[in-house]
């Protein structure tokens, strides 16, 4: 099995695509767990590195967004105005390089509620780039010709477990409104790709460990509707594949990294990569913050979409790659149909009554032929239909 250390793939660049290919491709950078720290300068040395390094690969990609996956702001979020300082010192002031200024679709994390989300989502009205409308929101991104496209489904996963902590995670009920929410937004996609962007992970080995609700609730969606999940909360890097869904869990935005005690919890054979403390315990600095793993002490992710497939890297808090793995386009039919079927059932919930109306009337027409009854009702029906004008289409 992987050891809980760290393994990097020897790579050398980042996947690139010629020019002909940037129209028909969508790129995004992901980031979890980067909030900083809640005493001055409010932000940590590891978190400005994997900043600058986000910068170089975001300009090399061209990179059209960035999923920041929540723990926006540690350790208690922000506080009751969406002015608060944070947004600026945690934020705007580090993540400075002109390929970071794109939009940033975010979600919240466990710590982001220990402070008042809703402010989060205010700001959402301030900046130009801070893409956060709901405590769970959806968008749909297309290349620039328009040929491919992905659905992005943004969770709350704390108010999803109502679970608020960084310990363990039993099985708990989902919240219904947003698991109907959930499986809506999958059943009704027809995008060539779906990601799920969530805080909390399926799985993960390190010392956070699973997440017993997503277990038991999200992963059966993302099987039957063909979507993949990228989290963060555990400061580790992993990867899963079970049945032939994909787990990335990126959550190294300003620190790495966590050990590994949860070794047992992955499913046989689906831990593809992992980087975190080869140690007992992860080992942490005067600020809290993990000191590093092999010389990573951040990182992130990049994600390139094309027809062929969807190329996800893992990279350090300099750009360099630490792993590459591939996903594929889904087959929409099935969504397609499901729509056009919910669609024509519609249809005829709201035709109904017309029809039944028109069917009734055609029998009392007939009887009364066939009695010979109503004849000159008849007649007046015939002479009025015959003389009424046809109406165009």
């Amino acid at each position: 099995r992987i050891l809980a250390t760290a393994m990097v793939l020897a790579a050398t660049e980042a996947a690139k695509l010629t020019s002909d290919e940037l129209s028909s491709s969508i790129r995004l950078i992901q980031l979890g767990d980067w909030g900083g720290t809640e005493n001055p300068p409010y932000s940590t040395p590891s978190q400005r590195d994997t900043a600058a390094g986000m910068g170089i690969v975001a300009e090399e990609m061209s990179a059209q967004y960035v999923l920041a996956l929540g723990d926006n702001f540690y350790h208690s979020g922000v506080g009751d105005t969406c002015t608060d300082p944070r947004f600026e010192e945690t934020w705007n002031s580090v993540y400075t390089a002109p390929s970071m200024m794109i939009p940033w679709l975010v979600n919240a994390g466990n710590h982001d509620h220990n402070g008042n989300v809703t402010s989060q989502i205010a700001y959402t009205q301030i900046s130009d780039r801070w893409i956060f409308p709901a405590l769970y929101h959806k968008r749909t991104l297309y290349s620039d010709d328009g040929s491919l496209s992905v659905d992005i489904i943004l969770m709350d996963t704390t108010t999803y477990t109502g679970i608020n902590s960084g310990g363990n995670y039993p099985a708990s009920p989902a919240d219904p409104t947003q698991q109907q929410w959930i499986e809506d937004s999958l059943k009704y996609s027809i995008a060539d790709y779906i990601i799920v962007g969530s805080h909390y992970p399926v799985y993960s080995v390190c010392e956070h460990g699973n997440v017993l609700t997503m277990v038991n609730n999200i992963k059966p969606l993302l099987e039957k509707y063909n979507a993949h999940l990228m989290s963060g909360h555990d400061h580790c890097v992993e990867h899963f594949v079970v049945n032939d869904i994909n787990y990335w869990l990126n959550g190294i935005g300003h620190g790495c990294c966590y050990s590994a005690p949860e070794m047992d919890g992955a499913p046989a054979g689906s831990l593809k990569y992992l980087l975190a403390n080869p140690n007992v315990t992860s080992q942490i600095d005067d600020d809290g913050v993990e000191i590093g793993v092999n010389g990573t002490v951040g990182g992130f992710s990049s994600v390139i979409l094309t027809k062929q497939n969807m190329t996800v890297q893992f990279h350090d808090q300099h750009g360099t790659i630490l792993y590459t793995s591939y996903a594929y386009p889904r087959d929409t039919s099935r969504s397609k149909s499901d729509a056009l079927s919910d669609g024509y059932i519609a249809l005829i919930v709201l035709c109904s009554p017309v029809l039944v109306f028109v069917v009734l009337m055609g029998v009392y027409y007939v009887i009364l032929h066939r009695t010979g009854k109503g004849t000159k009702l008849a007649q007046f029906v015939d002479n009025n239909a015959a003389r009424a004008p046809l109406m165009e289409n």
